[in-house]
């Protein structure tokens, strides 16, 4: 059986078409604020599963590290780390901090874990307080700026309200402590625990990476998604996936990276029967009637997070021009200006 055919669509599903309405806007959000942002400044990424939250996060940060301009080989400006259930299927702070460590390229790690007989050493487990020491001190020896969480709402998953509380004030306090900015990405489920850590709230700027909605626009802006993803899925001559979009539009819960990951999951059924185009019927046997309730119920719990917290970003660029304007103005008169590039600066390709 050939499978390259179907491979080499589902490859270019996956490289193509990131830059859809919902991305862009997403992305020159995230890039914006980040890039505004002070030390001691906690920016929440959230929106629902699969909708491209840590491909984002990873763009952006590339970008903001270039937008820096360090040359510096002993300064990393930004750490990415992803939370995960370490420790008995909960998030551990202590595992976190490791990771941390790892990113920061701190001696300590240097042969954790190593499959080199001549580089592991055998070493006694550290204390906690010992590792967060060694990680204040790595992010400052660093001049790290930014410290990213992926996956941010492992922190709280499982916890009771007061560990929550705990868990975030802690992360919170690293932030304060070494004066970086926070960059939490993670689906609704972490808004729930915003109330259990006043200090958090008080400093958090939320920006969601919303679904496609049954709006006027959000439909329009659908339409062209699935018009340009029509040209890389086989269909028969003359049809095309606008002939299925309240279908697609339901079934992905107007979520980009569900709807992709639907149709990949149709072609390789495809795949299966060496059938040579899709249809209605591959599309009605792999969706997942459960997967897509319990992402409505996510959704839904997020937007009455959003409401009550009111914290919500309603983007406004020609105010964030402002400030960098009055920026700008309030330094002291005589003093020369700083041979910099601006700080909030797109960069090439940056949408």
């Amino acid at each position: 059986m050939n499978l390259d055919p179907y491979k080499i669509l589902r490859r270019e599903l996956n490289i193509n078409l990131c830059q859809h309405d919902l991305f862009k806007t997403a992305h020159k959000a995230l890039f914006t604020y980040a890039s505004l942002a002070t030390p001691g400044n906690v920016i929440i990424f959230c929106g629902p599963p699969r909708a491209g939250k840590s491909t984002l996060g990873e763009i952006v940060s590339r970008e903001l590290v270039l937008s820096l301009h360090e040359d510096n080989p002993d300064h990393i400006p930004i750490i990415l780390i992803e939370a995960v259930n370490a420790k008995d299927g909960l998030f551990s702070m202590k595992h976190l901090t490791l990771r941390g460590l790892e990113e920061c390229r701190h001696p300590i790690m240097k042969d954790v874990g190593s499959m080199d007989p001549d580089l592991y050493i055998p070493r006694i487990s550290f204390e906690e307080t010992y590792l967060r020491i060694a990680f204040e001190k790595a992010l400052k020896y660093r001049k790290t700026l930014y410290v990213v969480i992926d996956e941010a709402s492992h922190l709280t998953i499982g916890r009771s309200i007061e560990r929550a509380s705990n868990v975030l004030d802690s992360i919170k306090c690293l932030g304060n402590t070494t004066k970086i900015i926070l960059i939490l990405i993670s689906g609704y489920s972490l808004l729930k625990h915003l109330f259990a850590s006043a200090h958090l709230t008080g400093r958090a700027r939320i920006i969601e990476f919303p679904r496609y909605n049954n709006t006027t626009h959000d439909i329009y802006n659908f339409d062209r998604v699935l018009e340009t993803i029509t040209h890389f899925v086989p269909l028969k001559k003359g049809k095309s996936l606008l002939d299925f979009r309240e279908m697609l539009l339901t079934g992905s819960v107007g979520t980009f990276g569900l709807l992709i990951e639907w149709l990949e999951t149709a072609m390789s059924a495809m795949a299966v029967d060496d059938a040579r185009y899709l249809n209605k019927g591959y599309l009605e046997r792999t969706r997942i009637q459960k997967q897509i309730d319990a992402i409505k119920e996510d959704i839904a719990m997020g937007a009455k997070c959003l409401e009550k917290l009111d914290l919500s970003v309603e983007i406004d660029f020609a105010e964030l021009r402002e400030r960098e304007t009055m920026k700008s103005r309030s330094r002291k008169p005589f003093q020369r200006k700083p041979h910099r590039d601006h700080v909030g600066r797109p960069l090439p390709g940056n949408v």
